[in-house]
């Protein structure tokens, strides 16, 4: 029954966007990062480099971008 109910707890806030953190939008950046073949812990958000990778929906979430 408890696993029922955690499971549509989960559910019904999958759609919400995150409310109490937005770490979730840097790990996305940091993973798009990644995968495009770029080191996030060598080069913030705000490298010009990156600038391909920006997007309007993680981009203007990220957190200290510097």
């Amino acid at each position: 029954m408890a696993l029922a109910v955690a499971t549509a707890a989960r559910l019904v806030l999958l759609p919400t966007a995150p409310s109490l953190s937005g770490d979730l939008y840097r790990y996305l950046w940091e993973g798009r990062v990644i995968v495009h073949g770029g080191n996030p812990y060598r080069q913030s958000p705000d490298d010009p480099a990156l600038a391909a990778l920006r997007d309007r929906e993680v981009w203007p979430r990220i957190n200290h971008r510097e």
